[in-house]
This record gives structure tokens, C-alpha cells and sequence, in this order.
């Protein structure tokens, strides 16, 4: 099963936009504290998806690129 993982100082950045969608599509992911990426984390939504780091411009984007990950 795939590993999706957000870190809780990224939802400024809008990964909570991207966590909502991805509970409408029932696809199961992590919050954690910290993921270690905290210059990349102040700067643009990320997550990691089975430990590699995938990052977008915009929330809906990077929803766009995990759901391809998943395929």
C-alpha cells in the first residue's frame, strides 16, 4: 500500500487543502510534526509518497501529482 505522508507546518502552504481532497477520494495518509524538509516547507505545499518528495505550486496541484504517484 502507498505511504503518503504531510508534515502539520506545511498547511499554511496548503497542505490541508490537498489533505481534504485526498479524504474525498478515501486514500489514506500521515500527518506528522515534522518531516525534515523545513526550508521546502516554508515555501510551497509538499508531501512525501512512498518517502520521495513531491512538491507543487499550488495545493491542487500537488493533489494532481500524488494521485499520478498512486496509479
Amino acid at each position: 500500500m502507498a505511504k503518503v505522508q504531510f508534515c502539520e507546518n506545511n498547511y499554511d502552504q496548503g497542505a490541508e487543502e490537498v489533505i481534504e481532497m485526498l479524504e474525498n477520494d478515501e486514500i489514506e495518509y500521515e500527518v506528522d510534526s515534522c518531516l525534515g524538509y523545513c526550508g521546502e516547507c516554508a515555501m510551497q505545499p509538499f508531501a512525501l509518497v512512498n518517502d520521495e518528495y513531491v512538491d507543487a505550486e499550488t495545493p491542487e496541484e500537488l493533489y494532481n501529482k500524488i494521485k499520478e504517484m498512486l496509479e
